[in-house]
C-alpha cells in the first residue's frame, strides 16, 4: 500500500480542524466582547467632544439605557443568528454557514468605530448585526 510509505503528521488533523475551530470561535465571542473596553476608551477620546450650548459634551459617553441597547442588541442579534445559522446548516452544511458568520463578524467589528461616530442608532444596528 503506497499511504505506508507516506510522511506522517506529528499532530493528528482533526486536532488541527479544531484548534483552528477554537481560534474562530475565540475571535467572534472577543469581537462582541470588546465594546466593554471600547466604552472606557471612547468616554476619555476628545475627538467626541461637541458644543452643546456653550458646554462639552462627548458623544461617546453612552447613558446607562444607552449602553443596555448596544450590549442587548448583541444579544437579540444571536438570538435571531441562531435561528438562521440552524437553517442554513441544515441546507448548505457547516463550513458556508460558518465562513460566512466569521466575515460578518469582522466586518461589523471594524464598522462599529465608523458607525459610532454617526449615531447610537447605527451602532446599535452594527451590534446586531455583529
Amino acid at each position: 500500500d503506497d499511504d505506508d510509505d507516506a510522511p506522517r503528521c506529528c499532530i493528528p488533523f482533526r486536532f488541527i480542524v479544531i484548534f483552528v475551530g477554537l481560534i474562530c470561535l475565540v475571535a467572534l465571542q472577543a469581537n462582541i466582547t470588546v465594546i466593554n473596553l471600547a466604552f472606557v476608551c471612547m468616554s476619555e477620546d476628545a475627538s467626541g467632544l461637541y458644543n452643546n450650548n456653550g458646554t462639552l459634551i462627548n458623544r461617546f459617553v453612552y447613558t446607562p439605557k444607552e449602553k443596555g441597547f448596544i450590549i442587548s442588541a448583541v444579544a437579540v442579534g444571536t438570538f435571531i443568528g441562531a435561528i438562521v445559522f440552524n437553517w442554513l446548516h441544515a441546507k448548505f452544511g457547516a463550513r458556508w454557514p460558518f465562513f460566512s458568520a466569521g466575515l460578518v463578524s469582522a466586518a461589523s467589528t471594524v464598522a462599529i468605530p465608523i458607525m459610532a461616530e454617526q449615531s447610537i442608532q447605527m451602532l446599535v444596528i452594527v451590534r446586531f448585526v455583529q
